[in-house]
């Protein structure tokens, strides 16, 4: 995880899936991460694990002696951070860019990136959310995603890893791969996510590292 889990908040009423026309041969998923509650469609194809949350992989890993263990296509992996951690600014415009712009001078995010961008704060459908782009050693590119949920003060984000050479193909099916998606039976849907660059201009180097900030408390 390029972030670190939350405190458990108390739990909503079970979200019932969206009515939606799922193409053929998908599957409604469900995934709970420190008490958030969260469904999308699997598509097909695609493998999911849903013990602490949620995984969602294109293709498996793939292991070999040669190659070592390497990520083939994408994997998006749920969580929420621990927000105890972050410090509270009141005249923030957006609550998930100010959550995220302090974790990204995090040292064990640090340690992991080989550039790491300013997040970029958008709507989702009505909720604060923002991202950031860090580009990681063997080729991987990384999207985080958090959206902010006000009623449990709590940031539900998503890890979306690839390798550098699919970049522009998962950001271009970011949008139906979200189609559907619910937070505490509020459906978010993947429209927002056309508001992301395309395409995604990924830091390449140590000079795209981010200076860390220093926050206090407001």
């Amino acid at each position: 995880m390029l972030l670190v889990a939350c405190s458990t908040q108390s739990v909503p009423p079970t979200p019932t899936p969206p009515q939606l026309t799922a193409p053929p041969e998908t599957t409604w998923l469900e995934g709970e991460a420190a008490g958030v509650e969260f469904g999308m469609w699997k598509p097909p194809g695609w493998d999911a694990d849903t013990r602490g949350g949620l995984v969602l992989a294109e293709q498996t890993t793939e292991t070999s002696a040669a190659a070592g263990s390497a990520i083939r296509g994408a994997v998006v992996n749920f969580f929420c951070p621990n927000l105890d951690i972050f410090a509270r600014h009141a005249e923030a415009p957006n609550r998930a860019m100010d959550i995220m712009s302090q974790a990204i001078a995090l040292p064990h995010v640090r340690s992991v990136a080989m550039g790491i961008s300013e997040p970029v704060a958008f709507d989702w459908h009505g909720h604060d959310a923002a991202y950031y782009l860090l580009s990681g050693n063997g080729g991987i590119r990384t999207l985080v995603i958090g959206v902010y949920l006000p009623k449990r003060d709590a940031l539900l984000a998503a890890n979306i890893s690839m390798p550098a050479h699919e970049v522009e193909r998962v950001r271009a099916m970011l949008p139906q791969l979200f189609a559907g998606f619910v937070i505490d039976g509020v459906e978010l849907g993947g429209e927002a996510l056309d508001s992301l660059p395309q395409p995604l201009v990924f830091p390449t180097g140590p000079d795209d590292l981010s200076e860390p900030s220093v926050r206090t408390g407001g």
